[in-house]
C-alpha cells in the first residue's frame, strides 16, 4: 500500500474516532492542515472566535456538510479569504470530505461555537 494512502487512512481513523462518538465530538476539534498534519485540540466549553480564526489563519467561513451536520452536528470552518490570499489547496479536505478548500480547515461540533 502506498505511504500516502496509508497516511490518509490513518487520518480518517482519527476523524472517525473524534466525531463518530457523541461525547467525544463535544470535547475535541480537528485542524486539517495543508501540510497533511492533523492537529487534535481538546476543548472544555465553547471555542473562542479568536482561536477558530487562528486555526484557519483569518476570517472564518462555515461550510455545512449534510452528511455530518444533520447526523453528528459537525461543521467545517475554512478561511473566508483563502482564495484571495492564494492559500495552498487542502488535500485532506478533498480526500476525507470531498471538498475543494484552501488553507487549514477545522472540523468542529456546531455546539462548540462561541
Amino acid at each position: 500500500m502506498d505511504d500516502k494512502l496509508r497516511e490518509i487512512l490513518k487520518i480518517n481513523e482519527v476523524v472517525t474516532e473524534c466525531f463518530m462518538q457523541d461525547k467525544a465530538s463535544k470535547q475535541k476539534y480537528l485542524i486539517l492542515k495543508v501540510d497533511g498534519e492533523v492537529e487534535v485540540k481538546n476543548i472544555d466549553g465553547k471555542v473562542p472566535l479568536e482561536e477558530m480564526q487562528a486555526g484557519v489563519g483569518g476570517f472564518i467561513e462555515v461550510v455545512y456538510l449534510p452528511q455530518f451536520t444533520e447526523k453528528k452536528n459537525i461543521i467545517v470552518l475554512a478561511n473566508e479569504e483563502g482564495l484571495l490570499m492564494q492559500l495552498q489547496f487542502n488535500m485532506l479536505a478533498k480526500y476525507l470530505l470531498g471538498l475543494d478548500l484552501v488553507g487549514d480547515i477545522i472540523l468542529i461540533n456546531r455546539d462548540q461555537l462561541n
